[in-house]
Parts: C-alpha cells; sequence; structure tokens
C-alpha cells in the first residue's frame, strides 16, 4: 500500500485476496519475478542493495530483522535482508 502498487487486500481465514492497482485499464504490476528459492536463498547487506539497485525502477521486497519491507526501505534503515521477490 506504501508503494502505491496496490489498492487494498482482503484477508480471509488462510486466504489474502490482493487488489491490484490499474493505470489506463492496465495493471500496474505487470510481471513478479521470484528471487529467493527453497534451494538458493539470495541474501543482501545494505551496501550491496543500493550497488544492485541504483538503476532499478522496479520493486524488491526483502525479508529483514524488522520484518518484510521494500528495498527502499532496507537502504533507508540501513539493514539487509533475504530477498523474497521483484516486480
Amino acid at each position: 500500500l506504501k508503494e502505491g502498487l496496490i489498492r487494498g487486500y482482503n484477508v480471509e481465514g488462510n486466504k489474502i485476496t490482493i487488489l491490484l492497482k490499474h493505470y489506463q485499464g492496465a495493471p500496474v504490476i505487470r510481471q513478479v519475478r521470484v528471487v529467493s528459492k527453497p534451494s538458493r536463498d539470495i541474501w543482501l547487506l545494505p551496501h550491496e542493495l543500493k550497488f544492485r539497485t541504483r538503476h532499478n525502477t522496479g520493486l524488491w521486497v526483502m525479508q529483514t530483522p524488522a520484518g518484510i519491507c521494500s528495498h527502499r526501505d532496507c537502504i533507508e534503515m540501513g539493514v539487509g535482508g533475504k530477498v523474497i521477490f521483484a516486480f
């Protein structure tokens, strides 16, 4: 919600429904790429994250000691973590 890519979400039991934001009739999020997999976790330190995302216009979702957050929040807080997915 903070990044402005989804309109909202509903939680019903163990099911989460995400409402995507649309722009000119098309969804804002077009492709989601899973980065870390059970067989291969990708962990990045804050300085590596800043270097790897300097030209990136997308969003990386990170698992950190502070919780789940975007790569921009991680750089701002100075924490690293596991890259979950990117879009």
